[in-house]
């Protein structure tokens, strides 16, 4: 007697059948969840609100860094209904008191094409300055006048990728705060730095902020992808001690000085 083939389910999305019972199928539903399609599909993502809650506060400890008061509770809003994502109070940017923040992370590559092919390949090879440029472009149009207008409120968007790079109005701004930094250093310690002494303790700022900016990016592409249980215990970039990595010979002797 001859077998008969049952129809899988990849065949009968392939072949259409499906669509022809329920209707459209969700592009996330076609293909296999890469990691290039759970950076860019809210639904199969692991968690997009707590990988940009991680990267917010991240950019928030870079402005208590730098001495400046921040909060992402009690935000006002633009125009009655939007509202950034990070209040600081004092930064006394374009002509203004306090500046709100609004971060974004962006994914490069490609992946929620209905072309799985298409998947993992760069969003604008030629331009990749591109995909960053558009979501400040975006950010800015949604905020920067009605809060200027409606709350005497300056507005910079916080623009990163996924690869950890950083958009240039971010850059600069991380560079202002590195610049404060490095003066309130040298007043601190009562001494007139020359030029290069100055610039060096700048550079270490600057240098700084950019880790910790590219250390939360990589996290929240982490969080993203990751089971429940992982993205619990990733923690916001911060300082940490050096942790030196022990033997045996190390484990037994810590022993005996316990015990001693």
């Amino acid at each position: 007697m001859a077998s008969i083939r049952l129809p899988v389910v990849a065949d009968l999305v392939s072949g259409g059948l499906v669509e022809e019972l329920v209707g459209p199928v969700r592009v996330a539903q076609r293909h296999r969840h890469d990691s290039d399609h759970i950076n860019c599909c809210h639904y199969h993502s692991g968690n997009w609100y707590r990988a940009h809650e991680h990267v917010l506060r991240a950019t928030m400890g870079i402005f208590r860094a730098a001495g400046y008061s921040s909060s992402i509770k009690s935000l006002p809003t633009s125009d009655g209904h939007r509202r950034a994502d990070l209040h600081v109070v004092g930064a006394h940017l374009m002509g203004k008191d306090d500046l709100m923040v609004d971060v974004t992370v962006r994914h490069d590559f490609i992946g929620d094409a209905r072309d799985v092919l298409r998947h993992g390949t760069l969003r604008n090879p030629d331009r990749p300055d591109q995909l960053l440029d558009q979501a400040a472009a975006d950010k800015i149009r949604n905020y920067r006048e009605p809060y200027a207008r409606n709350r005497s409120l300056a507005f910079l968007p916080a623009c990163m990728s996924t690869s950890g790079r950083i958009h240039s109005e971010f850059l600069r701004l991380l560079y202002f705060l590195a610049d404060k930094q490095a003066s309130d250093y040298f007043t601190a310690l009562g001494y007139e730095p020359h030029k290069e002494e100055y610039c060096h303790r700048r550079g270490v700022y600057f240098y700084q902020h950019r880790c910790t900016i590219g250390l939360a990016c990589a996290q929240a592409v982490a969080i993203r992808g990751a089971p429940h249980v992982a993205r619990r215990h990733a923690a916001v970039p911060r300082a940490l001690q050096l942790r030196v990595a022990l033997n045996d010979w190390d484990r037994n002797d810590v022993h005996e000085r316990v015990r001693a």
